[in-house]
């Protein structure tokens, strides 16, 4: 299999989509209600994988995805549902910084993979690639390090930040000399003085029409929409699979987009603003249905991890 990368907005041509386990993984459930939602969470996040993967192959973009094993052995393992969390690709070398086998099949497929670490390292999507630069954010000494002398021995100029949290979910290139962001990339002005920045707005919770009373108690962890959020449902999450959710409160999910070419992007945002905004760039956005964001705590660009692009723009 072929695998490149040095930008995350060229044509895409492979990628990993992540994947959950079938409702039927929470059938031993004895509580009704816990079971009931946790299915239809499963369930929804299923239904909206495949309308993803549906339409990344409808751009020409060969979907690989982990395997599964759909049967509760006791431990509630999280599932492989962000793949860019410990995959980062740059020219034809994959590192994969994960601990577990629901890759090998893809591993397999590719030449150079590359283990660089002992511990699970899951911060590849604060790795920004863009051509012959690099941004380091808020990675740990030894993570920063390795990646800041192979980035220095590949001659690729490395930029350091100490944002916490996800890059992606701070900022993202749009394109060469656009960036997409919540707030400031850069503290230093001088860096990227010729880039153009777009401000996306925090995301509108109003939707969730219990989240605001009921966040104090969840620890601004997690949310379902449509769900009364009940004593028994929040014991569940934090007594069992508190490792399945983030922090869905500081995460600005319509930054989650993912570039299929330098003219078309996968979105799950709604706003006719951001889309405009979008267009105006010469970006077409493509929306797909991302219904459980705010309990995974992911975008679409933490469910999608780059392969191969193309080495120049399309």
């Amino acid at each position: 299999m072929k695998i490149w990368a040095t930008n995350g907005w060229n044509k895409l041509n492979s990628c990993i989509l992540g994947d959950v386990y079938a409702p039927e993984y929470f059938d031993h459930l004895a509580n009704g209600k816990v079971k009931d939602v946790m299915k239809r969470v499963l369930q929804e996040t299923k239904e909206d994988l495949e309308h993803i993967e549906s339409t990344l192959k409808s751009f020409d973009i060969s979907v690989y995805r982990p395997t599964v094993d759909n049967n509760f052995d006791g431990q509630y393992h999280t599932p492989p549902l962000q793949p860019r969390d410990i995959h980062l690709v740059f020219e034809d070398t994959l590192f994969y910084t994960g601990d577990r086998n629901n890759y090998d099949h893809i591993h397999k497929k590719i030449n150079n993979v590359v283990k660089p670490f002992d511990d699970v390292f899951e911060d590849c999507p604060s790795v920004t690639l863009l051509d012959d630069s690099v941004i380091l954010d808020g990675l740990d000494p030894i993570a920063y390090n390795y990646f800041k002398n192979y980035f220095v021995d590949k001659k690729v100029k490395v930029h350091t930040l100490f944002n916490e949290g996800h890059s992606d979910g701070i900022y993202q290139p749009l394109g060469p000399g656009v960036w997409m962001s919540h707030g400031p990339v850069f503290r230093n002005k001088t860096q990227f003085a010729d880039w153009h920045t777009i401000h996306v707005e925090e995301n509108d919770w109003t939707q969730y029409h219990d989240f605001i009373d009921f966040k104090n108690k969840a620890k601004s962890k997690w949310a379902i929409p449509g769900q009364e959020f009940t004593d028994e449902m929040i014991n569940f999450v934090d007594t069992y699979i508190e490792n399945w959710v983030g922090y869905c409160e500081e995460t600005i999910f319509d930054l989650g987009y993912v570039m299929m070419s330098p003219t078309d992007a996968l979105v799950i945002s709604k706003s006719q603003k951001y889309e405009d905004t979008m267009r105006s760039y010469g970006v077409t956005p493509h929306h797909v249905p991302w219904r459980h964001r705010t309990f995974w705590d992911c975008g679409l660009h933490c469910i999608i991890a780059d392969l191969e692009r193309e080495k120049f723009d399309a």
